[in-house]
């Protein structure tokens, strides 16, 4: 391949390369990415960009847009019908990934206030149990010893 040909397509790599993560972590349900990692290799006739990544779901981010695809050509063979069956099933993995996390984040928000509720209560019942302490008995001799 020819250098500048190469060096004209990189940045057109590096974007597509992104763009298809981002994708990735929406139909994932994940909203952030960490030690991504990216690859491109250069052949005689042919250039391959792979990117890795870790992705996680951040509950003090706010979650990934939900996934949409559309269509803006009409179905007419059974090519077009495959690909859109592959559209809705895709969309569908993205929505219960999606529904899966905010599951979780229910969850853990439930877990945390019930945690903090019950810990709540044992200060206020060690506050209002509060006997006081018994005077000791005194014990005096008259005289002598």
């Amino acid at each position: 391949l020819d250098p500048v040909k190469v060096s004209e397509a990189l940045p057109f790599l590096e974007y597509e390369l992104q763009r298809q993560l981002v994708l990735k972590l929406k139909v994932l349900g994940m909203n952030a990415a960490f030690a991504f990692e990216s690859q491109v290799q250069i052949g005689s006739t042919l250039v391959v960009g792979t990117a890795t990544a870790t992705a996680v779901f951040f509950e003090a981010l706010p979650p990934p847009p939900r996934i949409k695809i559309v269509r803006t050509i009409e179905v007419k063979d059974e090519e077009d019908q495959r690909l859109e069956a592959l559209q809705r099933q895709i969309e569908a993995i993205a929505e219960r990934n999606r529904a899966a996390n905010e599951k979780i984040t229910r969850d853990r928000e439930a877990a945390r206030l019930a945690y903090h509720r019950s810990r709540s209560q044992r200060e206020m019942d060690l506050a209002f149990d509060h006997t006081p302490p018994q005077s000791p008995k005194h014990r005096g001799s008259r005289g002598g010893g």
